[in-house]
């Protein structure tokens, strides 16, 4: 009994014991880990986290003071971009050191979330823009709780997304970071200040407006405030409310701002109170005598855009398009406002003057100096790809009639000639040279400009699409679209007229001239070959003097197609066909060229669509082209294959002029299924490849239509 007492006694104090030893163990273990999660809370907040965010802190500093504002665009919300680069930025990568740091060894510390946004923010500056967005969501998803940390997340994520263009993505994002506002509570306004970046690339000004006003009514720096404000003055330009963007343009021009802010706000406030006032020409005074100030000398070109922008809204498109030249003769420190420059001169000459030669060649500078996630820099170079196609035919029409006016001549006339155009083309390649490497050296320099965009060309003069187009538009400048007429140049062109047309470079000769892809032209050193390809070229036989016309009348019957189907441009077109039956008479190919004509007037002019009908009604008139207009039944009358296949080629015509380009994509292979190797298979193929270029990009329309000329050489 003894024995079972002292036991129990035992046990009863044991237990009791072991408690309590385990409950002073884990209280000393807590304060263990209690003092540990205070030293790491002290440490990654005031050294390492302070440290990585005066990193960030400094190099959005250094591209903020790099970063060129383009005045006559709506500003970017923040200036803290830079394009991607490949070389790793050493300071960024610290950053990232650290913000790794704190997640490895200070695991136990509050700032986790911190840790993780600081590596989000390096990679957006680094410009790996993806990690970056990985990062930022990583914050928002695991930190919903951590309010300010959470809306960090949200609007560094959105900012991510608007670089790399995802704006749908963006939208619900910068949505989640508004509803998340307590206004009860310190507001962050990068919230509404991103929401105003977004509204803005979506070009939803009323609500940008809006968003601009709260940003600034919650921004705490003067200089971010008045670089909001400067954006809501222009936002309220777009929203016509001129009073409203008068009195901030004023504000600002009378405020600390930076002298350029100041100058552009001062020239922005004389065209709208002058536009308040009534006075338009009050207007380009006030402007004009701003470059008598030589305080004023770096920004002249923004003067004469504004002036040029004025005339441009008064529809006075030559005064115009001369200040708009002034702009770029007057140097320009901001490639991005270059490229508007050229911009804007591409589209007078493309809507305003028809002159498509001169438009593609300002398309050209243009990409040559936007950048190119610039807004609408894809249509951009689509227009320019477009263009490139009619470069070419006109180059090929140049290239032979000069050829053969040097044909034409005496030995020792065509060889001295020759001669000059090789010293011609010397020099041309010299300015091209120096040109490229003087915007090659503004790029190397420039720390928001445009990437270079180089383009090749041949050492051969017809080989430079621009320096031919050059020609063209010249002559279009001196004898206008002209209607063609007999006599309308002479048979035998001077020694002078023939190097005039092929010696026009555009760079060495204007001075406001747009850089070109001339620019890569091979030196001096590649005469030989140029002289060689001119003299080998031409065309000193009958055979090869019909070849070469051949390639004249082919390239003017795609020039016209081009103009009718793919610029809708009908004037041109019905020049266009008209010289052909001018220059080419007896080609049997024209019945189809009438039959362009007679549906081209007919909307335009039927008495001039009857004379070219009955053209073909009596000169052609065992031609399907008569044939179809004489009896408009005339498909349904044959019995042969041909005539079934001519009925709906017909229909497959009218659904092409309708418009209705998918139905034609969709009944040409089913017909030349039917009607195999047709004598129409041609026209009916090109109809396909043209509607087809309504839904493709540039480069597969291009390859084509290529492909068809291949395999039809001779049907035009």
């Amino acid at each position: 009994m003894r024995q079972v007492s002292i036991y129990s006694t035992i046990k009863q104090f044991t237990i009791p014991l072991i408690a309590v030893i385990i409950i002073i163990a884990g209280c000393s273990l807590e304060k263990k880990s209690g003092f540990n999660r205070g030293m790491q809370n002290i440490t990654a907040r005031y050294n390492i986290l302070f440290n990585a965010n005066e990193i960030i802190r400094q190099k959005q500093e250094s591209y903020t003071t790099s970063f060129i504002d383009n005045y006559n665009e709506i500003l970017s919300v923040y200036q803290d971009t830079t394009p991607q680069t490949t070389t790793p930025d050493k300071d960024l990568e610290s950053a990232i050191a650290k913000g790794n740091k704190i997640i490895t060894i200070k695991e136990q510390s509050n700032y986790i979330g911190d840790a993780y946004l600081v590596l989000g923010k390096a990679n957006y500056l680094e410009g790996n823009y993806f990690n970056a967005v990985e990062y930022f969501s990583y914050v928002i998803r695991s930190f919903p709780k951590e309010k300010k940390l959470f809306q960090k997340g949200l609007i560094w994520k959105t900012r991510t997304l608007m670089y790399l263009n995802q704006l749908a993505e963006a939208k619900p994002v910068i949505d989640t970071a508004i509803q998340s506002i307590n206004p009860k509570k310190r507001v962050n306004a990068d919230i509404y200040a991103t929401k105003l970046q977004y509204d803005i690339d979506v070009q939803d000004y009323a609500d940008g407006e809006e968003m601009a006003k709260q940003a600034i009514h919650y921004c705490r720096g003067e200089t971010q405030k008045l670089r909001w404000t400067f954006i809501l003055a222009q936002l309220q330009e777009l929203n016509n409310k001129p009073r409203e963007a008068a009195a901030n343009y004023s504000q600002i021009a009378k405020s600390n701002a930076l002298f350029e802010m100041a100058f552009n706000a001062s020239l922005n406030l004389i065209r709208i109170e002058d536009t308040q006032n009534g006075v338009e020409i009050n207007r380009i005074d006030k402007l004009l005598s701003l470059l008598q100030n030589p305080n004023n000398k770096e920004f002249n070109d923004q003067i004469y855009y504004q002036v040029a922008q004025i005339y441009m809204a008064e529809k006075n498109i030559d005064q115009a398009i001369k200040y708009y030249k002034l702009a770029i003769k007057a140097g320009v420190k901001n490639q991005d406002q270059k490229g508007l420059v050229y911009l804007r001169l591409a589209e007078i000459y493309f809507n305003n003057k028809a002159d498509y030669l001169r438009s593609k060649k300002y398309y050209d500078s243009t990409l040559t100096t936007l950048p190119t996630n610039y807004p609408g820099y894809q249509g951009i170079q689509k227009k320019s790809s477009n263009l490139a196609l009619l470069a070419d035919r006109l180059q090929i029409i140049t290239r032979e009639d000069t050829l053969q006016a040097l044909a034409r001549m005496d030995e020792k006339t065509r060889s001295a000639l020759i001669d000059k155009m090789v010293d011609d083309e010397i020099l041309q390649q010299q300015a091209a040279a120096n040109a490229a490497a003087g915007n090659a050296a503004f790029n190397s320099n420039s720390n928001n400009g445009a990437q270079g965009v180089s383009r090749s060309g041949g050492s051969f003069y017809f080989d430079n699409a621009t320096a031919v187009g050059q020609g063209f538009t010249d002559f279009k400048q001196k004898w206008g679209s002209r209607k063609p007429e007999d006599n309308w140049r002479r048979s035998t062109r001077s020694g002078s007229d023939i190097t005039a047309n092929s010696a026009g470079s555009t760079q060495g000769n204007d001075p406001d001239a747009p850089v070109n892809s001339a620019q890569n032209n091979k030196s001096a050193t590649n005469a030989g070959r140029y002289r060689k390809n001119l003299v080998q070229d031409l065309p000193l036989t009958p055979d090869l003097l019909a070849q070469s016309n051949l390639r004249v009348y082919n390239a003017y019957i795609d020039v016209g197609n081009f103009y009718r189907d793919i610029l809708d441009d009908k004037k041109e077109a019905i020049a266009t066909y008209e010289l052909v039956l001018r220059r080419f008479p007896d080609n049997p190919n024209n019945p189809a060229v009438y039959y362009s004509l007679y549906r081209l007037y007919s909307e335009v002019d039927p008495a001039k669509s009857d004379q070219y009908k009955n053209i073909l009604l009596k000169n052609y008139a065992e031609t399907p082209f008569a044939k179809i207009i004489s009896d408009p039944d005339y498909a349904k009358k044959l019995q042969d294959a041909d005539a079934e296949f001519t009925q709906a080629y017909n229909v497959v015509f009218d659904l092409y002029a309708h418009k209705q380009y998918k139905e034609v994509i969709q009944c040409v292979p089913e017909i030349i299924k039917l009607y195999p190797d047709n004598k129409l298979s041609a026209q009916l193929y090109y109809l396909q490849t043209i509607s087809a270029g309504h839904f493709e990009k540039a480069t597969p329309f291009k390859d084509s239509l290529q492909q068809l000329t291949k395999k039809y050489p001779n049907d035009r």
